[in-house]
């Protein structure tokens, strides 16, 4: 069997909110992924296996990124990481007008700067930090479900705050 998990279960473990059994049972090899952030030296052949991959699903031509697609790619930090990726490309490919995935193309996430909090700035709302901790756990998430567990709220909670929010 093989089990995959974004948590660090053995933190959860020691905070008794993972059975120390089941680690051990399941816990036998331990592989760890870094991050897509951590390996962006991998992107490249991410990118070009998703595009042929969407061009052989979808019967086109190649698809190509025009070099400022490529570099708005690099220059994301890729919180949802190898799902954020495809959803972001497979978006793209249908936008694109032709073979080139253009930098307009791109989900608008993708080109607004990383948000900085300025020295003198007043602390967030709770409302703020709640709506970016959804959006952030909805963009790493492959379901509802998921995002709902991880978040620790029913699904109809959590359908009513992506509502609330604007956030699809």
């Amino acid at each position: 069997m093989i089990a995959a998990t974004n948590r660090a279960l053995e933190d959860d473990v020691a905070a008794g909110r993972f059975r120390e059994d089941l680690f051990f049972r399941l816990n036998v090899i331990d592989i760890r992924l870094p991050a897509l952030r951590e390996r962006r030296e991998d992107l490249d052949a991410f990118i070009a296996h998703m595009l042929a991959a969407l061009a052989a699903r979808d019967r086109r031509g190649p698809l190509g990124l025009s070099a400022s697609a490529r570099e708005a790619l690099h220059a994301y930090g890729w919180p949802g990481n190898l799902r954020e990726l495809a959803n972001a490309l497979e978006r793209a490919a249908v936008l694109s007008r032709g073979e080139v995935i253009e930098l307009e193309d791109l989900p608008d996430r993708l080109l607004a700067p990383p948000a900085q909090a300025a020295p003198d700035a007043p602390p967030q709302s709770l409302e703020d930090v709640e709506r970016r901790h959804i959006e952030q756990v909805l963009a790493e998430s492959a379901t509802l479900e998921e995002a709902s567990a991880r978040l620790g709220v029913n699904v109809t909670t959590l359908w009513r705050k992506r509502k609330r929010y604007g956030l699809g």
